[in-house]
This record gives C-alpha cells, structure tokens and sequence, in this order.
C-alpha cells in the first residue's frame, strides 16, 4: 500500500508537531470486536456509518474495521489511569450500501483531574482548543473558527467544530460521562478528531510592516446575552473601527450575581493607529464610539457599570 508523498509529509509533521505539545503517540489494533460498539453505544455513540466486517476474522474480537480511533484512546485510558496526553494518526471505515469508505484522521486528547472552578467554564476545554489550533496554525498556515456543536459521544455544552473557510476539519469536546462509565475511566477525557483529506494546503501569510506611527489602545468591559461568542465580539469591533483598527483581542470573561441571570461580561482590547500618521485622541475616541454604537446595534452590547 503506497502512500502519496503529500499524505507522509502531512502525518510526518502532524506528529512531530504534537510531540512538541508535549503528546505521546499510540498505535491502536485496526480490528475489533462487537463489545467494542456495544460499549460506544451504551456511551451515547450513534455511529454515522455502518461497520465493515471481515469475512474470516481470526477471532471474534477481531471481527470488524475499527470506525473511530478514539475507542483505542478511551481504552488506552481504561488501562492507564492517570493523567496521559496522547495521539493517532490512522484510518478509520465505514460501508453504506455495500461501498467502503477509508478515512485518515488524527485523534488527539488527554485525561486529566477535574478542576475546582464554575460549571459554566472548562479550563481543560480550552486548552485543548488551544492546542488545536497552534496544530492547525503550525500544519496549514491558517486561523481557524470554533463554533459551537453537537455531536454524540461527548459532553452537551462542551463541545466544538473547527472552521476553516466554513469547512469543518474538527470536533472536539469533553467525553460524554456516560462513555467514561462504560470504558471504566476514571478522570475526565477530552477529545478531538482531525480530518486529514479536510486540511488545506499550507498558506504563507503575506507580510504587512507594522506603522512606524505609535498606536494606542482602548479597553472595553462589554455585558452581553450569554449566547454572544467573543468572536463576534472582536469581529463587530474591527469592522466598525475600519481601516484604524489595529487588532482586537477579547483578554477577560466574567459571570456572576453582578451581571445577572443570562449576562456575562467580556473585556476587550481594540489597538487603533494609522500608517501615515500619529493618531489623535479624538480620532480614536470617534472610533470607539462608532464600534460601541455598531455593538449595541448588532448584539445589544451595553458597557458593564
């Protein structure tokens, strides 16, 4: 079986990348038996597929293609508790209608001890999402969006896909408790699957030199509907500000009894400058009263008292 030079490079470098996140690689058998699916099933897992099956397995518990790498992940982490950060790089197949589908893909994510910290934040959520994207950023050359997901087999609430051009190349989120029960695992596990032929080529980014002009900056504390990602924050922003916007940066979150049921709180940075000249306060006060107004037109942004 050859693989294309494009594929080897591509998985070279994935790997070397997560090594360098601190990940451990593991190989998982690519057979396994239909306890397997009973255990994904019992776990909320709603294959998306139907399994490939071998005509003359060797023993039962190598009767059927594995559909996902990360049952090999879960059962890494049934057999070693503790905290671990691991990945795969593999296939994975389905059949539909007596057609085989072969998938690469690369399986990453950790176990780790459950924080002391509000039911609304994840800590351990955001840094995988952090990972990811440094991944993503380091392979493909390219910012990627995570939008909020659904996906059966891991935790409602804390769950994500991964953007790129409106593409999806990732999901990734906080194992369903339930899969942590059936695989016998005792910390939490977080997750993401990568989809290899989804990745785009390498983006070289084109170089803009900074302003030799200083810049300044203003701070915002914005209250908005729980339902306001800071993305859209920081896209409304930069968008109202226009050709004096020199980045935005969402660097603070607050919920709690003084923002109210349904609220929360997000600080954000905008740093305003021009190319020709020094900027003045009262172009940047104007910018910033424009984004302001752009906010609470769009999301009903108010400033936080």
């Amino acid at each position: 079986h050859q693989i294309a030079s494009r594929q080897y490079l591509l998985e070279k470098q994935l790997a070397q990348t997560l090594a360098a996140l601190g990940y451990d690689e593991i190989l998982s058998y690519s057979l396994h038996g239909a306890d397997v699916f009973e255990k994904l099933r019992r776990g909320g897992v709603t294959p998306s597929g139907n399994a490939v099956e071998v005509r003359n397995p060797l023993s039962e518990d190598q009767r059927y293609l594995r559909t996902t790498l990360g049952a090999g992940l879960l059962q890494y982490f049934s057999r070693n508790p503790g905290a671990h950060r691991i990945f795969e790089i593999g296939h994975v197949f389905s059949q539909d209608a007596g057609h085989t589908t072969e998938v690469p893909v690369v399986t990453i994510g950790f176990s780790a001890q459950a924080l002391d910290e509000p039911a609304w934040r994840d800590s351990h959520f955001l840094h995988l999402k952090g990972d990811i994207e440094a991944l993503i950023r380091r392979v493909c050359g390219v910012e990627c969006n995570a939008v909020r997901d659904v996906r059966s087999g891991l935790h409602p609430g804390k769950t994500a896909a991964l953007l790129c051009d409106g593409r999806e190349i990732a999901h990734f989120g906080k194992i369903d408790p339930r899969l942590n029960k059936t695989f016998d695992i005792a910390l939490p596990v977080y997750l993401c699957n990568i989809y290899l032929d989804a990745l785009p080529d390498y983006r070289t980014s084109a170089y803009r030199p900074p302003s030799k002009y200083p810049s300044t900056y203003r701070d915002l504390s914005l209250v908005v509907d729980l339902s306001v990602s800071a993305e859209r924050i920081s896209n409304i922003t930069r968008e109202s500000i226009g050709s004096l916007c020199m980045g935005v940066r969402v660097f603070d979150e607050y919920r709690g009894k003084r923002i109210g049921d349904g609220h929360k709180s997000l600080a954000i940075r905008a740093v305003i400058g021009r190319y020709d000249a020094t900027i003045t306060d009262a172009e940047a006060d104007a910018a910033i009263a424009r984004a302001l107004e752009s906010l609470r037109d769009h999301v009903g942004a108010t400033i936080r008292a």
